[in-house]
């Protein structure tokens, strides 16, 4: 029976190697010890055949341990194989080599490598104890009977062939003196050959003058020496050699026993290869034995699951199932055990911090030697990106599909070159193609004018670049000819790094551009009005001024020389206040080209800012023909005055170009200057100056553009077509009045309101309400054909009023006009059976057109709620899902805890009882997983500072 001695100061170690031992190599009968100490007093005890002991151990490391075994005559001669998970390095192992270390293994260690080495060990064990026990007796025959010498060397010589590594007789010089039947077999020399030949001719080229060092370094402790023999037909036989010195043929001559170690070098070479394989696998690769226990673990299932090696091995399979899913790997084990592979299984996985991973696990058979079934291999790759990508998509899909059906906006994409990938059906209707029609085409051919197609490729150019959401406007053709201004929400979206299309929204503005058309007359009007006051009115009455102050100073002047004098003063800073309103008069007035035109006008504009700002100003006039007649040049006057003003405050240029040319069918305008140019995250389409430069493009039939120039710098490009001008025509108003009930608790907003909407001739407020009751009340009364309700009312809010409104008109629409934004309200407010909603912020314009959209049976949804839109498809601007899942009582209850309010004062606003309010806060904090009413109140009020729209 062998005996195998185990060291290692972990228990759960000892146990598992215990097992295995038993389990794996017959008669064996092991023995453990959990420190140093302990292990060297068994060690001399119990005479084991081989000792595995660890390197790291608390008091005497395994390094100690094996240098005081191995000083030991009594235990010197047993085989050392060290065992650890740690100390891997090369250093580490030379150096417990050297203190007469047999083998070194690291953890985890393959079990058919642990058995094959201690099965190694054995034999060398058992034949080094034959060989001194031969040697004893050996020794006590030649003292003891001369007589026997030859039978003994017969023995001697029966038991030196007899073993199986190649054992070789040497001098230090290398000659061979003799040499067991092992190695002549496996080096293919006959024993006269090996006779003639030295050690040094054994080992493979190169290898001599090492070889040589190492004879002469040989002692009774020399530690294990690494080389390679080349045997009759030239193959290379890694070998390991330990030597001795030895009194052989009455002299002193060195044993060396060759081990063939071509099988470890192997073993080690797949074992390195397959360690590199499997730490850099994205996929978890876990070994587990049959009863479910893991045996190892790789750099991925550690990302993966959170457990460090030594925190899983050995711990049951269990722990990466989650709690409802306890006997899935039992039952997996249960077809691995009869030979079954699992692919591509798909299943959920429980990490360290209590997370769930989509998993597809391969689950593999292990096998030994013998084709018995050991454990398993377990492949298992992360699905939950991939999961959540799916979802996301679908989530897009759907809500494209909802933005198909409900939306009024244009929605279309295009490809890298600008061909149309998708259109949907109010753009589809908007323009009167149908699908087959656009599909492939080049936008620019089907919708773009000719004066807008350059413009219109820079903004997919420059959205390509900068990869950033672009919002400008263009025209676009329709079918029959006519033509719309829309504004674009456009963006570029990527794959990765990979660019997939362009993707655009589109909002119709054209009635809009019209109002703005009217608003822009109207204030020239006023402003040369209030010219002319400034002017005519408050300079003749500064004038006055003058001349009484001028009688009053003639007539003090003697009697009163210093007040005299004071009046100059005074008189002097009236004339400067005259000059003043002068300048005032003369900025607010509308320029009068009809005397001067454009060229006159603005070279006297370049000597303005060539005098005022030290900045040289050009004009180059390269056209022919009468541009005053051909187009409505004031408006090209005000749109170079505005470029030249915001080089002048913004770029800090030296020089300002200002190109005026022609050809057959376009007016062409540019404004350059060398200053510092517009960076990237600017958005110039906020800018009132670039919004009043494009309408005035926009009314002259003309393209309008912003750029960097590549020299530096920034260039303004406006592109007019010759010809008649196209008239905006404001489309036809039904003689029908449609009668509108306001709801909203502030007197102002009403008021506003009212003014507002009675400006228009088929439209009249017939009523008005401050709450939720009084509104039921006025609609029965009076029943009007549209309804706007505000969201903040006290006692039941405007959602819950929308609701009731449903349920008992279910034919009149309402429109919701809030201060919140409409991520917050706008879903459940259409839910609750509203048919639009727009923030009180939005412009008049916007508010009478979002009440003929309801008023046609059409959903209105804001131009911000469409960025929303925008956003939520390239995966931005998503709602906490936990605050979505509230009612709409539980959410206007955290809105108004978010805003500071106690639990009295939320009951009194929405006249309900203290304890009602109370209970709802209690579900909100259940449903928002928080613990205590400070929880919830610091959670509301971050929550609305980052969301609300007040």
């Amino acid at each position: 029976m062998s005996t195998i001695l185990v060291i290692d100061d972990k228990k759960d170690n000892l146990v598992s190697i215990t097992a295995l031992l038993k389990n794996l190599i017959a008669n064996c009968e092991v023995v453990t010890a959990q420190s140093g100490k302990e292990g060297i007093e068994k060690a001399e005890k119990h005479n084991p055949d081989v000792i595995i002991l660890d390197i790291k151990m608390p008091e005497m490391d395994g390094y100690e341990v094996c240098q005081i075994l191995k000083n030991n005559p009594k235990t010197r001669h047993i085989p050392v194989i060290f065992l650890t998970a740690i100390h891997t390095d090369t250093q580490s192992k030379v150096k417990g080599l050297k203190l007469g270390a047999d083998a070194f293994l690291t953890k985890p260690v393959d079990q058919a490598e642990l058995i094959a080495q201690i099965n190694a060990m054995i034999r060398i064990k058992h034949a080094e104890d034959m060989l001194r026990k031969e040697k004893d007796l050996l020794e006590d025959i030649v003292l003891q009977r001369t007589s026997e010498l030859l039978a003994s060397q017969m023995r001697y010589k029966s038991l030196f062939n007899s073993i199986s590594d190649m054992v070789v007789i040497h001098k230090r010089d290398g000659k061979i003196l003799e040499v067991n039947n092992t190695t002549c077999e496996r080096l293919g020399f006959s024993y006269d050959a090996m006779m003639l030949m030295t050690l040094q001719q054994l080992t493979a080229e190169g290898d001599s003058d090492r070889i040589h060092h190492y004879l002469h370094s040989i002692d009774e402790n020399t530690d294990p020496y690494e080389t390679s023999f080349v045997d009759r037909n030239g193959n290379t036989i890694p070998v390991e050699i330990v030597s001795t010195i030895i009194y052989y043929l009455n002299e002193n001559a060195i044993l060396s026993v060759a081990r063939d170690i071509t099988e470890r070098k192997h073993i080690e070479h797949v074992r390195n290869q397959l360690s590199i394989v499997l730490d850099n696998s994205d996929d978890a690769i876990i070994g587990a034995t049959l009863d479910g226990k893991i045996a190892s673990w790789n750099k991925a299932a550690q990302h993966i699951f959170g457990y460090a090696l030594d925190e899983v091995v050995g711990c049951d399979l269990a722990i990466l199932s989650p709690p409802y899913r306890p006997d899935e790997f039992d039952q997996l084990l249960l077809l691995i055990k009869n030979n079954e592979a699992i692919d591509h299984y798909e299943t959920e996985g429980l990490d360290k911090k209590g997370a769930i991973h989509n998993l597809s696990m391969t689950i593999s058979p292990l096998v030994d030697e013998h084709d018995s079934i050991i454990g398993c291999s377990i492949i298992a790759r992360d699905l939950t990106d991939v999961k959540r990508t799916k979802e996301k998509l679908k989530k897009g899909l759907d809500i494209i599909q909802n933005l198909e059906d409900i939306a009024p906006a244009y929605f279309i994409t295009l490809n890298e070159e600008g061909n149309i990938l998708t259109c949907n059906k109010a753009m589809l209707q908007a323009t009167g193609y149908s699908l087959n029609q656009v599909l492939g085409k080049t936008c620019c051919d089907i919708f773009i004018p000719d004066v807008g197609q350059k413009s219109f490729r820079n903004q997919l150019a420059t959205m390509k670049r900068t990869r950033a959401t672009r919002i400008f406007e263009s025209s676009i053709n329709t079918k029959s000819g006519e033509e719309k201004i829309v504004q674009w929400h456009a963006r570029p979206v990527y794959s990765d790094t990979e660019f997939d299309y362009f993707m655009f929204i589109g909002i119709d503005i054209t009635e809009k551009k019209q109002l703005e058309k009217k608003i822009l007359q109207a204030n020239l009007e006023e402003r040369n009005r209030i010219a002319r006051d400034l002017h005519d009115g408050l300079g003749q009455h500064l004038a006055g001024i003058i001349f009484k102050t001028e009688m009053l100073r003639l007539k003090i002047n003697n009697d009163y020389p210093q007040e005299a004098n004071e009046i100059v003063e005074i008189q002097n800073m009236v004339h400067q206040a005259i000059e003043q309103t002068r300048l005032i008069a003369k900025g607010l007035s509308p320029v009068d080209l009809s005397t001067k035109g454009l060229y006159s006008s603005l070279q006297d504009m370049i000597a303005d800012v060539n005098k005022n700002f030290a900045i040289k100003t050009i004009l180059e006039w390269n056209i022919t023909s009468n541009i005053d007649e051909a187009i409505d040049t004031v408006h090209v006057y005000y749109i170079v005055r505005e470029a030249l003003n915001n080089a002048v405050k913004h770029a800090s240029p030296k020089n300002i170009a200002i190109t005026i040319s022609e050809d057959n069918a376009y007016y062409y305008v540019k404004i350059m200057d060398d200053g510092k140019g517009i960076p990237d995250e600017i958005d110039l389409a906020k800018g009132m100056g670039m919004h009043i430069m494009q309408y005035r493009a926009w009314i002259i039939n003309a393209s309008f553009q912003v750029q960097n120039n590549k020299s530096g710098g920034t260039q303004v490009q406006c592109i007019i077509q010759k010809g008649t001008q196209k008239a905006v025509i404001d489309k036809p108003k039904t003689g029908k009045k449609y009668t509108i009930v306001i709801v909203d608790d502030h007197p102002i907003v009403r008021q506003g309101l009212q003014q507002l909407i009675n400006t228009q001739k088929n439209l009249e407020v017939i009523g008005q309400a401050t709450s939720a009751d009084e509104a039921i009340d006025v609609v029965n009364r009076k029943i009007p054909d549209c309804i706007i309700v505000d969201i903040s009312l006290n006692g039941t809010s405007g959602i819950e009023l929308v609701k009731a409104l449903k349920q008992r008109f279910p034919k009149l629409p309402a429109l919701v006009l809030s201060m919140y934004d409409e991520k917050l309200y706008a879903e459940r407010a259409i839910k609750a059976g509203a048919r639009g909603y727009l923030m009180k912020q939005e412009a008049p314009d916007k508010i009478i057109q979002a009440i003929y959209t309801v008023l046609k049976g059409d959903v209105y949804l804001s131009s911000e709620m469409k960025e929303q839109m925008v956003q939520s498809l390239s995966d931005k601007g998503k709602m906490d899902s936990s605050v979505e899942a509230l009612t709409n009582r539980e959410f206007e209850i955290f809105q108004l805890i978010g805003h500071g309010l106690g639990n009295k004062h939320i009951a009194q606003k929405l006249h309900i009882s203290v304890k009602t309010v109370e209970n709802v806060r209690e579900k909100i904090k259940m449903k928002l997983h928080l613990e205590t009413s400070q929880d919830l109140l610091q959670y509301a009020i971050e929550w609305v500072r980052e969301n609300s729209g007040n």
